[in-house]
């Protein structure tokens, strides 16, 4: 406990998955946590399942927030000085997916998903980056995927938004280090979120996704937390502009990988 003590942490897309579990546990550690995404009331219902006696009330504030709005990230940045006077951490979390094939894709299929997944990480170094330049430093957590790094079962516009939001963060890592804010990338493989869910609705198809995977199991949100509770914290002082798997070792294996959601 208190890994994250003292600092002030913006996680998006808070109310489902990756980004939920990341809300729990660095408030867990210690952290004040201002926690955004589209349906505020998904965040308030999660918030409230770990909070349920109260102990965590003056330690998170839920936000709405579309990431691909510049005028959402300005908004949220400066609410989360107000209330907690500072911003040390970001987790790049918030993102969409799209199956539709490259032969079958328009502009708005590709638009749609770039707009969360490349342009909305793009706003929150834009506007994030000059609050922890104010306190001498911060540190970036990129979700990601492996889809940045493998074929994703052929998400075409997802495949191509992952790709960008990993070399974004490989870039960041490079012109941020002088300001001393740190940024690292997490790919995660196939991980238990509403989204994969969706992806094989019936227990058939889950379990047949299941079995391709090394371990025969597929991640959860937690385990791709506590990364992001390393990266984020000063345990992690050195560790910059790294992407690091996480997907079972299936990245080693010649058998069809399909990517997280």
């Amino acid at each position: 406990m208190g890994r994250l003590s003292g600092k002030v942490a913006i996680i998006t897309g808070g109310g489902s998955g990756m980004g939920a579990a990341c809300t729990e546990l660095f408030v867990k550690e210690g952290a004040k946590v201002v926690t955004t995404g589209r349906h505020i009331e998904k965040m308030q219902k999660i918030v409230a399942a770990f909070n349920a006696g109260g102990q965590y009330d003056d330690d998170v504030l839920v936000l709405q927030q579309d990431v691909s709005k510049e005028e959402d990230w300005i908004r949220v940045a400066a609410e989360t000085e107000k209330r907690f006077g500072k911003i040390d951490i970001l987790v790049n979390n918030a993102g969409v997916l799209d199956s539709v094939p490259y032969s079958s894709i328009t502009y708005e299929n590709w638009k749609a998903v770039m707009d969360i997944n490349g342009w909305g990480q793009m706003l929150g170094y834009k506007t994030v980056v000059p609050y922890m330049q104010k306190i001498g430093g911060g540190a970036i957590v990129v979700v990601s995927s492996m889809a940045a790094a493998n074929s994703g079962g052929g998400l075409t516009a997802y495949c191509a938004s992952k790709g960008a939001s990993d070399a974004l963060s490989r870039a960041a890592s490079v012109l941020l280090a002088p300001m001393n804010i740190r940024t690292n990338s997490i790919l995660p493989g196939t991980i238990e979120t509403p989204m994969l869910r969706n992806a094989f609705p019936d227990e058939a198809s889950w379990n047949a996704m299941t079995q391709t995977q090394l371990m025969k199991r597929v991640g959860t949100p937690q385990e791709i937390a506590y990364l992001a509770l390393y990266l984020a914290s000063d345990e992690s002082g050195f560790t910059n502009g790294v992407s690091v798997i996480v997907d079972g070792g299936i990245h080693n294996s010649p058998a069809t990988v399909v990517a997280d959601a």
